[in-house]
Parts: C-alpha cells; structure tokens; sequence
C-alpha cells in the first residue's frame, strides 16, 4: 500500500472499529470502539497486546471512548460509519487522517436516516480540523502484492502483527458457522477446513 509506512506518526492515537479483532492489528495505542462483548479488554490486551478497547455496546460508549484517547484521535480507521463514526467525528485531533474502506451500518440503508443533515458538522469538521478523509478499496492496492507480502511475514516474525483463526473442521459444518458470523460469535478469522490438505 503507497505510503503505508508513514500514516501512523510516532504518539499518534488511532482507532479501528472491527467486529473481529483478531484479524487485524494496527499500531498502538489502539482503542476499538465495535466489539460484540460487554468486556473486551483480555482478548485484546493480553493475547493481543492493545493498550485499550471500548465496546460500541456499551451504554456509556461515548465517554469510555474520551477515557481511552484522553487527548483525541490521530488516525481513524472507518468501515462502520453510523454511532461509531458519530461519536468519534468530536474526538479527532486537527490534522487527523481518516482512511475510508467501509461503511457496515449503512449497506442495507434504502433511505436516507431520518433527522436533521448532519453532512455541514462534517464539512466543518473536516475544515476547522483540516482533516484529511480518503476513501480506498482493495483494488486500489491490486498491483502491489509483492510489497504486501514481504512487509506482512516480515512484521509477522517481527510480532508486529498479531492474528488469530478460528477454525472449524467439515464442510458438514459450514452453514451453522456461517450464522456464527451473524452472532458475532467467532474471535479471530473463521475459516471451514474442508480437507486436511
């Protein structure tokens, strides 16, 4: 990815929502704002080794969230959009990078959500913080999968990067795991092996 070993700065504060943490880990601190669990903080802290993590579930969300960036966010990841993104837009710090890939909370929108325009607080925000927001797809990257993978098993080796599979055996199996993604009910990338080999 272009300019992929200069988005995070030194003390830098980014924020990732996943549903699935164990597939993904970006630099510390970290807090992660999307988990499925009322209590996140093990897996995450100390099989993972993120400094914090905030559960969108949570009813004192917003206020969790300022606990773990006490002094704003640097970097925020976004692939959920909706209360997530509502309540991190205030806590992004002037100059902030916002990489955009996603958007989960409004795939099956068929209209537009009710209540006021909320589109001028972006704009003012994006201006009055000079933030940076850029949209990226995976085709973007297509041509550089060379780089990817030698930085990848490098940071791999380096334990850098941190994953977790979860692994269920037969295909036999594969339309109950499915509707283990819908419950949120996997930690890590859930995979049905088929075949020993």
């Amino acid at each position: 990815m272009a300019g992929r070993r200069h988005f995070f700065g030194s003390g830098d504060c980014p924020v990732c929502p996943l549903s699935h943490p164990a597939t993904r880990a970006p630099p510390k601190p970290y807090a992660h704002p999307n988990l499925r669990t009322q209590s996140p903080s093990y897996p995450l802290r100390w099989r993972l080794g993120f400094d914090a993590a905030v559960s969108h579930l949570s009813l004192d969300f917003d206020h969790r969230l300022r606990e773990v960036c006490p002094s704003g966010i640097d970097v925020y990841f976004e692939n959920v959009g909706g209360k997530v993104f509502a309540t991190v837009l205030p806590l992004l710090n002037n100059f902030a990078r916002v990489p955009v890939c996603g958007l989960i909370a409004h795939y099956n929108d068929t209209e537009l959500p009710a209540g006021p325009n909320r589109v001028p607080l972006l704009m003012r925000a994006i201006l009055a913080n000079r933030l940076t927001v850029r949209g990226f797809l995976r085709g973007d990257f297509i041509a550089q999968p060379g780089a990817f993978f030698d930085d990848m098993v490098g940071w791999i080796r380096e334990g850098k990067i941190k994953y977790r599979e979860d692994v269920v055996e037969g295909l036999e199996e594969a339309p109950k795991t499915f509707q283990k993604l819908f419950r949120g009910d996997n930690f890590g990338k859930l995979l049905v092996r088929v075949a020993a080999e």
